[in-house]
């Protein structure tokens, strides 16, 4: 079975980071199942040749995460954040931004 683990690398106006995304936001995001994306008949060694347009379409699009920070995170300086929820729709991002509840690192 087909699993999604999306390294995405982030940005705003305060700054920029390295999010890991796995299978339901990834879901939420691309809109497909992971097995749909990949070439048939799957061949392991040339699968990854190519970015497919369904993944390459998010590049420029506005979503809100919700990340975890774990230990690793903390003590061992991984700069790279697991993301919990995503939030996509341009009304939820517009009533979220504008009732303050996102907090940007300073």
């Amino acid at each position: 079975m087909a699993r999604y683990k999306l390294h995405l690398n982030v940005n705003d106006n305060s700054g920029e980071t390295k999010l890991i995304c796995f299978d339901n936001p990834a879901f939420f995001m691309v809109n497909l199942p992971a097995s749909a994306l990949l070439p048939a008949p799957f061949n392991e060694s040339t699968a990854y040749t190519t970015i497919p347009d369904r993944i390459q379409k998010l590049i420029g699009q506005t979503f809100i995460f919700s990340v975890s920070v774990e230990q690793e995170n903390i003590f061992e300086g991984l700069d790279t954040f697991k993301v919990n929820r995503v939030i996509a729709d341009d009304l939820s991002i517009t009533k979220t931004l504008h009732g303050k509840k996102i907090f940007a690192p300073k």
